[in-house]
């Protein structure tokens, strides 16, 4: 289990290597942004999809309501509370927090009223609903899936068994990384239809890993390592969504080396991490 534990990090680090390499290519994608809910696309009213400082901002209403959620708009306030029997969540525009029932979140960018439609960030349907939430740069698409499934939780022996069918496929991503690092402002040109090809091929093997590990309730003593394992994955999930947007232009090479260089930071603090996780579940096999 050990060989994998080094596998993933060192492919999650393995992108410090370009960083000062990439140049900005081609023009800005304008085609309209999709919203997949549980595979049925969404199809919006009014307000489509849209960016705003490099953050994707959808319709509030129209995912809630789609998902089975009340939605209630305050005017006097500019506030709105969406609830179910379960749970209240309440947005105000232009405010960065978010209250989930007793819990308060802060978002990326606020919330904000676009062509009479209250607009939120992407991420804020991930941490209001618990649901999986994927955006796909090269389609400019956007996948919600909100179905709970059963967890199982797994004896060690089962538990190692799984976690290594889960992420068997992860090496698919090794030839995108092997290009990013050998990759030079004079031959990058050369490298883009391969490179898209290879990103579009780890993505896939990438996400198919997430949705396996997610399903997985490890052990206790595994609880950390896993959810470490989960961020590589997505951190690397991360970097194939920032090397489809230098691609297709909608970053600029100033604007790429300050994502890249936000990425790198987290991925040494997992990399640290996972050392750290190892050395302790290494150590207790001996006592």
């Amino acid at each position: 289990m050990k060989r994998i534990i080094v596998f993933i990090y060192t492919f999650v680090f393995g992108f410090s290597v370009f960083s000062s390499t990439f140049v900005s290519a081609a023009q800005k994608n304008t085609q309209i942004i999709k919203v997949y809910l549980n595979g049925e696309q969404i199809e919006f009213n009014s307000q489509q999809p849209t960016v705003v400082d490099r953050r994707t901002l959808i319709p509030l209403r129209g995912i809630f309501e789609k998902m089975g959620y009340n939605v209630t708009w305050d005017s006097s306030t500019k506030s709105c509370t969406i609830f179910n029997s379960t749970q209240k969540i309440t947005m105000r525009s232009g405010h960065k927090g978010m209250q989930v029932d007793d819990r308060a979140y802060m978002l990326d960018v606020p919330a904000q009223i676009i062509n009479k439609s209250l607009m939120i960030p992407l991420r804020a349907v991930a941490e209001c609903t618990g649901a999986t939430v994927t955006w796909d740069s090269t389609t400019k698409s956007i996948y919600i899936n909100s179905n709970v499934k059963e967890q199982v939780t797994y004896s060690v022996a089962d538990y190692v068994k799984s976690y290594t069918e889960a992420v068997a496929d992860i090496e698919n991503a090794e030839p995108l990384f092997d290009t990013l690092n050998s990759l030079t402002d004079s031959n990058y040109s050369k490298n883009v239809d391969i490179l898209k090809k290879e990103c579009e091929k780890a993505k896939i093997s990438l996400n198919e890993a997430y949705v396996k590990l997610t399903a997985i309730t490890p052990p206790d003593d595994y609880n950390e390592f896993h959810q470490l394992s989960i961020n590589a994955i997505n951190t690397s999930l991360e970097l194939c969504n920032l090397v489809n947007s230098m691609i297709n232009g909608d970053l600029s090479y100033e604007e790429a080396s300050k994502e890249i260089e936000v990425l790198e930071n987290k991925a040494k603090i997992i990399n640290k991490d996972l050392n750290n996780t190892t050395l302790k579940m290494n150590l207790s096999l001996y006592r």
